[in-house]
């Protein structure tokens, strides 16, 4: 495991091993396995196939990570089929929308088991669902206002309250959050609670719990179940007045207690018009609470049971039917769960505005005879509800306003702090919702001035204003994704608070960091997730904050890869480039190029450069961003002026950056000139034409780049080659050196000895013939560099200077060695040599670059002084062979004689005989 990550740590989110899936709106494949977790896994180097030579692999499994991300990439398949689920999601639509966004979301968090998140996404649903619906909403279709007051007896309550809601934004946002709180509560719990203590209170908690549930046909059924005739009564007294109406299907505003909240309505729930008078008398029952025994659980249970446990347990459920806010809010106290307060609250006060608009609206309705007025209601309650709504004409503004402060000072101090990130986001969202839109589409003031002065309420202007804590990808993901999605509904007006003015800052630095966990997740190469991270990032409207997410992702690729050590500098760079150049085709914004540049200079620490200079490091992310021809050449001039600059530096060249910087123009700068189109007088540009891009035609004749600067680049290019060839050169000249040193020790491999010297001294004759050319050619292209700088011609003159070291090695190669000559060039070769060293030495006497007004005398000292120590060598070199020669002579010589001398001295017992033969045959002899 690299140090990167186990400092980021390695996120790998698997789906379940299960085929089955279901699919969503747009037919993106969904899991249907809930029991899927999140686990965090750390991934060795060896599997982590972040980089780019796993580009062209699936990826074997798919991450959360993932899958929120690539929602956003654009289509690019139109085709009715559908991807697998490890493949990325594809969708035939263009636009991100919001509603599907959060379904989608929602889906995948249901899949994923992340319950919390799955609420936070089934909210925004319902929030910007009903924004999409908002345009329908027409208050004075329905016809109460054009209905005469004495004859609105038969209009039902749940039409005035439609009317009312369609006519008040805020408190029918309220309505949508208290119908989400009922629904997270019944989720949780979809069992029987588990009740305990007296039948009498076990009915009643059972009450209380299906009423925060919402379910009020439910808690009717208990009370019928349990033969209770009172809470049956009392249950279904405190319905609203409806009927059957047709329109009622479209605008499911009013799902109080839930019995509404589809439009199907049974014959039996209809007609109660004496509602309000009911509601009196619930009121008087709430105010006979006593303590808080009466509590409610999460799963309905109660403390222990007291002698006044049934009273108080009465009492609340005429508190959550009547909407005495104090006795509810003491009595769901006792949980510290802020679901239950907000849901109090919110409950609360809906019950008084409904009950206050059904009195105004029903009031002045006139009395048959026999029947009391169907708004009457007893003064104390009539009090109470003029006390919590206040009076006048506009009161339902000022009430919504009251709500908005009031719930926003329940949740601030106590849980928006200490709450787990997705309730806080929860929270947030909420007052948001409340507090960022009114009939105007105008923001509210948010809270009371004492909670301002006290800090409680910091930022809360901007409720998204948060950033996660570093290393954590789970609340980066969240937070992005969330506000993101606010900033689409934004973009299709469903809400009129624009994310990015407040929050642009936060949400750039959420998803910096979520860059960086994209970037860092296991077998997803690195193209693909800065497709995803460029997706979402195009969405946001600062291009410094678009900048920060491409540089955030740009660094971690580079950090892992320099840990993990698996590529050379060069690998990387070409890596590096290919991402940089993924993003800049994408997001065509040259200042997010500039300042994605600018970011990458200040981050980067001296042990991450792929160059050896800051200042090359910029000039080639400056290559790397180049996005037009002018983008280039401003490129290639600043690129030559820091090569001339890096061979002024003292004390001495920067020969490593100028290697650097050359190569950059070389390869990447000029190669795209080359292919850029040359631009004609009327402003059009010219495609190049087959001869013109033909090898053999000239490239100036197409390239906007001028003689001295293509002169000056080739020059420092070939510097930088001829360096190298030279480096190379010694050493080959060292090994031979030892190699001939050894074979002149008796007993060595001859064999061998003379196979590796063969080959050495190829290599050597080859490396010099290429640096004579390179040499030659940097002195045919110096004269750009002296016309820049004058002082750069120390430059042509250290080259030739290298060139006269190079063959003073050569010469030095194999003088003390007898054995072995026939494999050493023969004198002509090294006499060529010398005679081409004086010819450049004679060019630059020629362009007058020996002058002494031109030339320091430093570097001349330094060049006369190699060109005198070549001379020696070869003096020396010429020497020794003269007396290699002469000693071969007379060594030879000295054989021969002996051998003619050794042929007259007799061998014992040869003449002897030769002479008796001859006796015998005295003819012969």
């Amino acid at each position: 495991m690299t140090e990167y990550e186990q400092r980021h740590g390695k996120a790998n989110i698997t789906l379940p091993l299960s085929s089955t899936c279901v699919r969503d709106v747009h037919g993106r494949p969904v899991p249907v396995d809930a029991t899927a977790t999140n686990e965090i896994v750390t991934a060795t180097p060896s599997t982590a196939l972040g980089s780019q030579h796993g580009a062209g692999t699936t990826a074997s499994s798919t991450s959360a990570l993932r899958t929120y991300a690539e929602w956003y990439l654009p289509s690019t398949n139109a085709s009715p089929t559908y991807p697998s689920p490890g493949s990325l999601p594809r969708t035939g639509t263009a636009a991100v929308r919001a509603v599907p966004t959060v379904e989608y979301f929602k889906q995948v968090s249901r899949a994923a088991g992340r319950k919390q998140e799955e609420y936070l996404w089934a909210l925004m649903q319902d929030v910007y669902a009903d924004a999409e619906q908002s345009d329908q909403y027409h208050p004075d279709a329905i016809g109460i206002e054009s209905v005469q007051p004495h004859r609105r007896w038969f209009v039902s309550h749940y039409a005035h309250l439609q009317a009312f809601l369609q006519r008040q934004p805020v408190l029918r946002r309220a309505n949508i959050i208290c119908r989400w709180l009922e629904s997270t509560y019944r989720d949780n719990s979809r069992h029987e609670p588990r009740l305990r203590g007296e039948e009498e209170v076990v009915l009643r908690q059972l009450i209380l719990t299906y009423l925060r549930g919402g379910e009020l046909n439910r808690a009717i059924n208990a009370a019928v179940t349990y033969e209770s005739c009172v809470h049956s009564c009392v249950l279904s007294a405190a319905q609203l007045q409806t009927v059957r109406e047709p329109w009622f299907s479209q605008t499911a505003l009013v799902p109080l207690f839930g019995e509404y909240a589809h439009g199907e309505l049974d014959q039996a729930w209809c007609g109660n018009e004496h509602r309000l008078d009911n509601l009196s008398q619930l009121y008087e029952e709430s105010l006979k609470y006593r303590s808080a025994a009466a509590a409610v659980g999460v799963e309905g249970s109660a403390s222990s049971s007291t002698p006044n446990a049934v009273s108080d347990f009465d009492a609340v459920i005429g508190a959550a039917l009547c909407g005495n806010l104090t006795v509810l809010e003491n009595a769901f106290k006792v949980n510290g769960s802020w679901k239950d307060m907000a849901w109090c609250y919110l409950r609360c006060a809906l019950v008084v505005a409904f009950t206050k608009q059904l009195m105004t609206a029903t009031g002045a309705g006139g009395e048959e005879p026999g029947q009391s007025a169907p708004g009457a209601v007893d003064r104390s309650y009539a009090l109470f509800i003029e006390e919590m709504t206040g009076s006048g004409d506009d009161w339902a503004t000022s009430f919504s306003l009251k709500l908005v402060q009031g719930l926003a000072a329940r949740l601030l101090p106590d849980f928006l702090t200490r709450a787990p990130l997705e309730e806080q986001l929860q929270m947030r969202f909420i007052l948001q919702t409340l507090t960022c839109m009114n009939g105007k589409g105008s923001l509210l003031p948010t809270v009371p001035l004492s909670l301002t002065a006290s800090g409680a309420l910091e930022g809360a202007t901007e409720w998204f204003g948060i950033v996660p804590e570093t290393g954590n990808s789970e609340a980066a993901r969240l937070i992005a994704h969330v506000v993101l999605a606010q900033d689409v509904a934004y973009g299709e007006t469903l809400i009129p608070h624009a994310v990015q003015v407040r929050a642009g800052a936060s949400l750039a630095t959420s998803l910096a960091r979520y860059a960086v966990f994209l970037a860092l997740l296991p077998r997803y190469p690195f193209d693909e997730g800065l497709r995803a991270v460029t997706a979402m990032a195009l969405r946001l409207r600062d291009p410094r904050h678009r900048a920060s997410v491409y540089a955030a992702f740009i660094m971690t690729a580079r950090e892992y890869e320099l840990q993990r050590q698996n590529l050379s500098r060069c690998e990387l760079e070409e890596q590096e480039a290919r991402l940089v150049r993924q993003f800049v085709t994408a997001d065509s914004d040259a200042n997010v190029h500039a300042e994605v540049q600018q970011l990458l200079y200040q981050q980067v620490a001296p042990t991450e450069l792929l160059t050896h200079n800051k200042l090359a490091e910029k000039l080639m992310w400056e290559a790397m961003h180049a996005d037009s021809l002018s983008d280039y050449l401003a490129v290639l001039r600043r690129g030559l002026s820091a090569c001339c600059s890096f061979w002024l530096t003292e004390p001495k060249p920067e020969v490593e950056a100028i290697a650097d910087v050359s190569s950059i123009l070389t390869r990447r700068v000029l190669a795209e000139i080359q292919r850029w189109p040359e631009p004609q007088k009327d402003g059009h540009a010219k495609e190049p034409t087959a001869e013109e891009t033909s090898p053999s035609t000239p490239s100036l004749s197409v390239s906007p780049v001028t003689d001295l600067e293509r002169s000056e680049a080739t020059f420092w290019y070939v510097l930088s080659e001829a360096r190298g060839i030279a480096t190379e050169h010694a050493t080959i000249t060292a090994q031979l050196n030892a190699a001939k040193h050894t074979a002149a020790f008796a007993g060595a491999p001859a064999a061998s000895n003379r196979t590796l010297i063969y080959q050495l001294t190829q290599d050597e004759a080859t490396l010099l013939c290429k640096l004579v050319e390179h040499t030659r050619r940097a002195v045919r292209h110096g004269g750009a560099v002296v016309y820049r700088d004058r002082q750069c011609l120390t430059a042509i003159v250290t080259l030739v200077q290298q060139l006269t070291e190079a063959v003073t090695l050569s010469m030095l190669s194999g003088v003390v060695e007898s054995d072995v000559e026939e494999e050493s060039p023969a004198p002509r070769d090294e006499l060529s040599r010398m005679q081409e060293v004086y010819g450049l030495v004679e060019e630059l006497h020629i362009a007058g670059y020996l002058e002494p007004a031109l030339l320091p005398q430093q570097s001349a000292s330094a060049l006369y002084a190699q060109i005198r120590a070549m001379r020696v060598s070869y003096g020396q070199r010429v020497h020794k062979r003269q007396v290699l020669a002469a000693l071969h002579q007379r060594a030879h010589g000295a054989a021969v004689e002996a051998g003619r001398v050794g042929a007259l001295v007799p061998i014992e017992g040869e003449w002897p005989l030769r002479r008796k033969r001859l006796e015998d045959f005295p003819g012969r002899a």
